[in-house]
């Protein structure tokens, strides 16, 4: 997936485009979470995270585009999305001061 889309944000960066934001809807066993080496001197050898889903490069401590995860993929996440989807398509974007 994390080479998807850097192939998407080179796509779209050929449109003058980029990834906004990336929203993953289910937990591990549907896009699994990356295992990355630990920076903090403790027990854990390494922790999961969806940072390297937020940039094209392998510098995963600095995202190019906000991860977000809604970890339950079911009735409840696609009655959400169904939800935020239609305010977003009939909401005027009003932005102050632009």
């Amino acid at each position: 997936m994390k080479l998807a889309l850097a192939d998407l944000d080179a796509a779209l960066c050929k449109r003058g485009e980029r990834i906004g934001a990336l929203l993953i809807v289910g937990g591990p066993e549907i896009v699994p979470f990356h295992r990355m080496p630990n920076p903090v001197d403790d027990q854990d050898v390494d922790v999961l995270s969806d940072n390297p889903y937020a940039t094209c490069d392998s510098n995963y401590f600095v995202s190019e585009w906000p991860v977000g995860r809604l970890p339950r993929a079911g009735s409840s996440a696609a009655f959400l999305l169904g939800n935020f989807a239609e305010y977003a398509l009939n909401t005027p974007l009003i932005c102050a001061g632009w």
